[in-house]
Formats: structure tokens, C-alpha cells, sequence
């Protein structure tokens, strides 16, 4: 067993023993948006050349998203750029959603996530995150979810991955 899946295995072994009916288990991401004009050719009537108005600059946003497991309850945070300070943004909403109960937090291993005013926030927070970083291993054709739900079969009860393959259709 390569050495990134032994030590997420062992995560997850940790993990279901911290789960309690308080704890709040999210699955989270970031995407960006863009959107780019592009003009094209085409045909139109000789000498009445159209006339397509454009921005003048790509526009873009980030959004930051997580999904509570066990009830598909989103949390989602638009920002201007997907980096360090908007991810710690993104913590503190969380944290404010989730007053008072341990939040176990799935995520991928984007650097914004390891900086260090993140690892600084976390632990000034204490007990109030846990976060699951998914090896680099896992096939990056497949999404968060999907990635986890194999790892986390054999170790959460039926009931469990009941629920949580309910919301891994859903999603898909």
C-alpha cells in the first residue's frame, strides 16, 4: 500500500473515532470562473459590418464551497482571487455557521490551504477544526467526493455511507 494511502487510512481510522452527533463533516473545494470573450468570425451583409460591444477585460471570481455529508447543507463564499487570505475568509464563515462543534474538513492539498496564516488561524482555533488533507495520489479525474467515498467505505458504518452515497448522486 503506497505510504500516502497508509497514512490517509489511518486519518479516517481517527477520524470516526472524533465523530460524534455535534461534529460537522464538510467536504470543501474552490473553483474560479471565468469568462472570456471571444469574438469569432461570421458571415454578414457586405459593407454592413456588426458591431459586438466587449468589457475590455476577462472577468473572473472564485468561489469557495463546502457540503455537509450528512445533510447537503452548502456553504459558499464568492471572493475575488482563491488565495490564502480569502480561504482563511472562508474559515471564519465556516466557523461562524458551525459555533461551537468540531468541524472536519476534507480537503485537496492546494497550497492556499498549508500557508501559514492558515496553519496560524488553526491554531489560535484549537479544537474547533480538523482537516483531512486527500494524498495527491488520488486520480484527479475524479472529484473530492467520489475520491473520499472510496477511501471511507470500509471505515464508516452502513448507515453512514447510506446517506453519503445518497449525496455523491445528487452531486453528480
Amino acid at each position: 500500500m503506497p505510504n500516502n494511502s497508509r497514512r490517509l487510512r489511518n486519518k479516517w481510522i481517527s477520524l470516526k473515532k472524533l465523530i460524534t452527533p455535534d461534529t460537522i463533516l464538510l467536504y470543501a473545494d474552490e473553483t474560479h470562473v471565468r469568462s472570456y470573450q471571444i469574438l469569432r468570425a461570421t458571415w454578414s451583409e457586405a459593407g454592413r459590418q456588426k458591431q459586438v460591444p466587449t468589457y475590455g477585460h476577462h472577468a473572473h471570481v472564485s468561489v469557495f464551497g463546502a457540503v455537509n455529508v450528512l445533510n447537503g447543507d452548502t456553504v459558499l463564499h464568492r471572493a475575488v482571487a482563491a488565495n490564502a487570505t480569502t480561504f482563511l475568509d472562508f474559515l471564519k464563515i465556516l466557523k461562524s455557521r458551525y459555533p461551537d462543534q468540531l468541524i472536519v474538513l476534507v480537503l485537496d492539498n492546494a497550497r492556499i490551504h498549508h500557508a501559514k496564516m492558515v496553519r496560524d488561524f488553526l491554531r489560535q482555533e484549537g479544537e474547533s477544526f480538523h482537516l483531512i488533507f486527500l494524498p495527491p495520489s488520488i486520480n484527479v479525474d475524479i472529484s473530492t467526493v467520489v475520491a473520499v467515498s472510496e477511501v471511507s467505505k470500509k471505515y464508516f458504518s452502513t448507515k453512514f455511507l447510506t446517506l453519503f452515497l445518497k449525496y455523491v448522486y445528487i452531486l453528480h
